[in-house]
């Protein structure tokens, strides 16, 4: 237990990854009062993990209480995270009268891409959407991240994209036989890719 420091994740060798970025929506509490900006500084908590990150809005470039968007988290160091897990903010922003660190908001991560993604886009929106859309349900979830993939990936990448463990990944893949095709390399690729592959293919 001497060696376990808190914000530590426990899993399986290759299993997870820390990284810098991540994706998900974030909604900011009624009370918080003014106006938030873009790429405003924050304490980001998640599990026992806490530290300083930057907020990059993806949708708008301002928000006010209530309001919700998607936005990327860009962590000053490597984090340990996964889609699903749920986040809370706390920045120096006014509420109902006080001053110094408050808490702004919170939300639920989506994707980890550990890339700067570009704002106001539009792909990057709906591909968020989709995910949260699908996060709850493990057969749709496998489903979307498979078909994420533009090119045969193999059964351990993918189960590591969707942050399943092993036995729920194998569940779950057989219940998608007829949208995941399996190759005789033992890779996967989705039909919608593969479909779409092939009539690229045809129509040169």
């Amino acid at each position: 237990h001497e060696s376990v420091k808190r914000g530590q994740v426990l899993c399986e060798p290759g299993a997870s990854e820390a990284v810098f970025m991540a994706e998900g929506e974030f909604r900011i509490l009624p009370s918080v009062r003014g106006t938030v900006k873009d790429y405003f500084e924050a304490h980001l908590h998640i599990g026992t993990v806490t530290g300083a990150v930057r907020v990059a809005m993806l949708e708008r470039t301002t928000m006010i209480a209530g309001e919700s968007q998607m936005v990327q988290l860009r962590c000053d160091n490597p984090v340990p995270l996964a889609p699903g897990e749920r986040f809370v903010l706390r920045a120096n922003f006014g509420s109902a009268g006080s001053g110094g660190l408050t808490t702004i908001g919170g939300g639920r991560l989506l994707a980890t891409t550990n890339a700067r993604l570009r704002r106001h886009k539009q792909w990057t929106i709906d591909l968020l959407n989709a995910r949260k859309s699908a996060i709850d349900n493990p057969v749709r979830w496998l489903d979307l991240v498979c078909r994420e993939f533009r090119h045969p990936v193999s059964g351990q990448q993918l189960q590591k994209a969707a942050h399943l463990r092993p036995e729920e990944f194998s569940r779950v893949a057989a219940q998608l036989q007829d949208r995941m095709v399996r190759m005789p390399s033992g890779a996967f690729i989705h039909v919608d890719i593969l479909e779409a592959t092939a009539a690229e293919l045809m129509g040169r």
